[in-house]
């Protein structure tokens, strides 16, 4: 399958293809930085990452040719850097999306990863660059199991849609339909229909308005998260009060309270 430019998204998209690259976040770090303009909306595309990355700077072990690594430009001025996690909506709605496409149950793990019930599927990671006042670039990195029917002990709790539908996928196919679910979230961004996107991240958010086991401070509590801040920062009511959390602040263990002895 061919890739199909987004052109009523982005006009100018174009796809780099590599086969091999240490990380394709970095790799488009630096196509920014240089002083040639880079076309809104350019993806590319590494068949293999020798480094790449997740949340915390957690490593994303993938198999070479089996699932899809790649990273996504734009150049969000529209956005202000308060308004970041806007953009973190807006990527994980679009990953949900695609795979509601592909009839699985799936949820949103806070602040971006994408599961079902027999794994995670998909993870993100965005990197943004600000100047002044100005969100002038982001890098939005994306990682999906499609096709990896084994994983080593390390990726955790990682599973993929072949091992769970069956099916082996065409990658670009798949590229081509998240893309354009990706150009309707960014539309609805640059819009300002910023309603529409936190209703639907929090209708799909795992954890929202029912209890939840978590970790904190090396306790494992109950709670059941309220909201996310706009900067943010998760919104858990447990020990009958409200307190906000951030990444590295809190760990989700599994639905439902913790297990009594």
């Amino acid at each position: 399958m061919q890739f199909t430019k987004n052109s009523l998204f982005f006009p100018d998209q174009n796809l780099i293809t590599l086969v091999s690259v240490d990380s394709t976040n970095r790799y488009a770090k630096l196509l920014v930085s240089n002083s040639r303009p880079v076309a809104d909306g350019t993806v590319i595309l590494a068949e293999h990452q020798s480094a790449g990355r997740g949340q915390m700077s957690s490593s994303w072990l993938s198999e070479t040719g089996k699932n899809l690594t790649f990273s996504i430009i734009v150049h969000p001025f529209h956005l202000s850097p308060d308004q970041q996690f806007k953009l973190n909506k807006v990527v994980a709605l679009s990953v949900f999306d695609l795979f509601a496409e592909m009839n699985l149950e799936v949820k949103i793990k806070w602040p971006n990863d994408i599961i079902c019930p027999e794994g995670k599927l998909g993870g993100i990671l965005i990197e943004n660059i600000i100047q002044g006042n100005t969100l002038k670039h982001a890098i939005i990195g994306i990682g999906i199991n499609l096709n990896q029917t084994e994983f080593p002990d390390a990726a955790g709790s990682a599973v993929s849609v072949r091992q769970l539908t069956g099916i082996n996928y065409d990658l670009i196919e798949v590229l081509n339909l998240l893309l354009f679910h990706f150009g309707k979230r960014y539309l609805q961004l640059k819009r300002a229909e910023y309603g529409l996107i936190d209703t639907d991240y929090l209708k799909n958010l795992l954890g929202y308005n029912e209890i939840c086991t978590y970790e904190i401070d090396g306790m494992q509590v109950a709670g059941i998260i309220r909201g996310i801040l706009e900067t943010g920062e998760l919104e858990l009511d447990f020990q009958g009060k409200i307190r906000l959390f951030w990444l590295k602040e809190i760990k989700f263990v599994h639905t439902g309270p913790p297990a009594t002895n």
